[in-house]
């Protein structure tokens, strides 16, 4: 479980140095990310203070459904900028939005051992293999 965590932390830390490579690439995929934060923090939000499966699997159902607008979108600058997801280079005028993915991201790690509290609850456990699905079709292994 822990690594179906990791592999949605990395296919969105993934965009990151998508951004690093030049100002207009950067801003191009930041315009694309963006819009998603805040389907993130609603997530984290529900899952950090939840002891409610059913809530939780909304919350993680309503998270794979920006996850599904988002994957295409991923794809098209993959295409667009090929290579561009192994850049460590991140434009100074972006270090703010990257640090903000990067707590996003350590709070949704941590926020996963509520998730296999609830594992064993069918609505979870669906909404958990969705996401693996839509990690798996963006190229994530495990």
């Amino acid at each position: 479980m822990k690594k179906n965590i990791a592999l949605l932390v990395l296919s969105i830390l993934w965009l990151l140095p998508v951004y690093g490579f030049s100002a207009d690439k950067y801003d191009e995929a930041a315009v694309v990310l963006k819009p998603y934060i805040p389907a993130m923090k609603r997530y984290l939000k529900v899952a950090e203070n939840t002891d409610n499966p059913l809530e939780l699997a909304i919350a993680m159902n309503q998270l794979c459904d920006k996850m599904e607008e988002l994957v295409p979108k991923v794809r098209q600058l993959s295409k667009k900028y090929p290579g561009l997801e192994y850049e460590q280079r991140i434009p100074v005028r972006h270090i703010q939005f990257r640090n903000e993915l990067e707590l996003l991201m350590q709070r949704f790690t941590q926020s996963y051992v509520r998730i296999i509290q609830h594992i064993g609850d069918p609505q979870v456990g669906k909404a958990n293999a969705r996401m693996i699905g839509i990690l798996a079709s963006v190229g994530a292994t495990w």
